[in-house]
């Protein structure tokens, strides 16, 4: 999930002065969550066959440790010793589902199921692709065999779980993930999941003693980091950076725990230190977009527009269909007067998302105060599409006022 809190854009009474706030701004930054395409969970270990069940652990072993290509050639292994191990092509599936080969996972599961139909895993393995290639009826029908065929089984559950959560059906995720609790009470990856759904709504003392029990199950960086932002959005700046370093001294490498510890320090006003952490985050991960983004916040409010700026560059090189770095941006060519680039980059904020209210109205102030882009008509649709979208505005009253005095 992301945070997203915008610089807030304010009519005085007198005079239309965009002001932008930044002493509590972070556009978004990351949070409570796990990855999508998880590594491979849906694997039958035969242990009734040690040698067959020594090479398969070995295969998961490597695949915890990202080492896909090993993993897939240890599964190789097991086909080879024998051809009719489902399982094993199951857990390649799951290899190349987290290396995005959709095509080969696919066909994997569906050699599985030839060879044994009765495999559960087979059909939430197909679930979890279809999932991921957007075929949302096939990857239902796909989790609701599965859970037919095993009703008692909680990863199963789970995955159906995390489906219902990406397309918003948050009481039968609810409901899922309440059913695989009661099947495991000790299945701490259900505490995280139902953990980050009660994030997602709000809910942060149901997602706080959600991410306790998993911790207490199994402690893991994920969670102090998940814990973390629990903490952060209850305004518990201090116990969160406690959680980030709780995950940072697990694995001094997890560039995300230094990005939400320099959230925490912006938010407690340690700017430098804040840019510090983003920076290590960044050292960590180059291609950590929202690291680039936070950091070049906080150089706003430190008035380093430049290296402000140098930051949303390098952050829209990473994920350039993000309207919060354009938004960002925007805001920075209008404190350096490059009026221009400031409403190119707020006409972007709207075409990526059009309900971007805060955009419409800088760009609609523009429109109004700037000489050279005057535009009566354009000032008053994006004005008026502002009140639209924040009809409760208290500077509605301004923006009524200013228009009809330049306008009329």
């Amino acid at each position: 999930m992301k945070i997203k809190a915008f610089f807030i854009l304010a009519i005085a009474t007198i005079a239309l002065t965009v002001i932008l706030n930044l002493n509590n701004s972070l556009s978004y930054a990351t949070v409570a969550g796990s990855d999508p395409t998880p590594t491979p969970t849906l694997i039958y270990i035969p242990f009734d066959n040690p040698a067959l069940a020594e090479i398969m652990q070995n295969g998961v072993d490597l695949a915890k440790q990202e080492k896909y290509d090993e993993a897939i050639d240890v599964f190789n292994q097991a086909i080879e010793i024998d051809p009719n191990f489902a399982p094993a092509y199951v857990a390649l599936g799951n290899v190349y589902t987290v290396l995005l080969d959709y095509d080969s996972a696919l066909g994997n599961a569906e050699i599985a199921i030839e060879i044994d139909p009765d495999l559960g895993e087979s059909y939430a393995l197909q679930g979890l692709v279809y999932e991921e290639l957007d075929e949302y009826d096939k990857a239902l029908e796909n989790y609701n065999h599965a859970i037919s065929m095993y009703p008692n089984n909680a990863e199963f559950l789970l995955f159906r779980a995390d489906f219902y959560l990406k397309m918003g059906e948050h009481d039968l995720a609810l409901n899922d993930f309440n059913k695989a609790l009661e099947i495991d009470p000790s299945n701490a990856n259900a505490f995280d999941a139902r953990g980050t759904m009660y994030y997602q709504l709000g809910n942060f003392d149901k997602a706080f003693s959600d991410y306790n029990q998993a911790l207490t199950l199994s402690p893991t960086v994920d969670r102090y980091h998940n814990r973390g932002w629990v903490y952060f959005s209850m305004g518990r700046f201090n116990e969160a950076i406690d959680e980030f370093n709780q995950a940072i001294e697990i694995n001094p490498d997890y560039a995300k725990a230094y990005n939400g510890r320099g959230a925490a320090y912006f938010k407690l006003g340690d700017l430098n230190q804040a840019v510090l952490d983003y920076t290590t985050a960044i050292q960590l991960d180059s291609e950590f977009s929202l690291a680039y983004l936070n950091r070049g916040e906080t150089y706003t409010q430190l008035e380093e527009y430049e290296l402000a700026l140098q930051d949303f560059n390098a952050a829209l090189q990473i994920d350039p269909t993000n309207p919060n770095i354009y938004w960002d941006r925007g805001n920075i060519y209008l404190l350096i007067n490059q009026v221009e680039l400031a409403i190119a980059d707020y006409t972007e904020t709207i075409r990526l998302d059009p309900s971007y209210a805060q955009a419409y109205f800088n760009r609609g102030y523009l429109y109004l105060t700037a000489e050279r882009f005057l535009n009566c008509t354009l000032a008053e649709s994006d004005l008026k599409q502002y009140l639209e979208l924040v009809p409760n505005a208290p500077e509605k009253t301004a923006i009524e006022r200013k228009l009809a005095e330049i306008c009329e």
